[in-house]
C-alpha cells in the first residue's frame, strides 16, 4: 500500500493493534508497526505519559487509536499494552496498562494544585481514584473543585487505577467511550 493510499485509508479514531518497532526515550519518540499497513506509526512520549509510561520495549504489543496527519501516520492514544512473557522475563517490560472502555460519572473528592494530584469518587464505588495534573491539563481544566461533577475514563496497572480522561459533566455529560 503506498503512503498516499495508507494516509487516505486511516480515519481519525481507527483502533489498531501493533508492535513497537523501537522507542528511544532520549529522543522522546518511536515507531509502531501494524499488520496491513506499510507505513510506521509515530509514537510520541507524551502519548505514553498520558498512561503513566515513559517508554516501551521493542516488540511490545499495543492497542492504539491512529490518525493521519500531513506528516504521516501517528498514534493518538494508547489504549492498552499487553505483556509479552519473553520481554517480561528479560526485565525490559513495564506493567500492563488497561484503559477503560466506558465513561464513569464521578465527583472530585479533593485536588491540590501544588501537589499536582487529587482523588475523585466514582458513582457506585467506594474506591477513590487518583487524578493527576496531566489528565486535568490535557482536558483543558486549570483547576478541579471538591464536589465538581465529571465524566471520566480510567486506566489501571499494577500500581492502581487513575483517571485517564476527564470531561466536565455540565458541558459534556457523556464522554465518548472508546469502542
Amino acid at each position: 500500500m503506498s503512503k498516499e493510499s495508507t494516509l487516505e485509508f486511516i480515519e481519525d479514531g481507527d483502533i489498531l493493534v501493533g508492535k513497537v518497532k523501537w522507542f528511544d526515550n532520549s529522543k522522546g519518540f518511536g515507531f509502531v508497526l501494524s499488520d496491513g499497513y506499510d507505513e510506521e506509526f509515530l509514537l510520541h512520549r507524551y502519548v505514553l505519559q498520558r498512561i503513566r509510561m515513559d517508554t516501551l520495549a521493542e516488540g511490545a504489543k499495543i492497542t492504539f487509536i491512529a490518525f493521519s496527519s500531513s506528516k504521516g501516520l501517528r498514534v493518538k492514544e494508547v489504549l492498552s499494552v499487553e505483556k509479552d512473557d519473553q520481554l517480561e522475563a528479560s526485565g525490559e517490560y513495564d506493567d500492563q496498562v488497561v484503559v477503560s472502555n466506558c465513561c464513569i460519572p464521578a465527583r472530585v473528592k479533593w485536588f491540590d494544585a501544588q501537589k499536582g494530584y487529587g482523588f475523585v469518587n466514582c458513582f457506585g464505588s467506594l474506591e477513590d481514584v487518583f487524578v493527576g495534573a496531566s489528565a486535568m491539563r490535557s482536558a483543558g481544566f486549570t483547576e478541579l473543585q471538591p464536589g465538581q461533577a465529571l465524566s471520566i475514563n480510567t486506566a489501571q496497572d499494577a500500581k492502581g487505577t487513575w483517571v485517564h480522561q476527564i470531561h466536565d459533566w455540565s458541558t459534556e455529560p457523556q464522554c465518548s467511550p472508546v469502542s
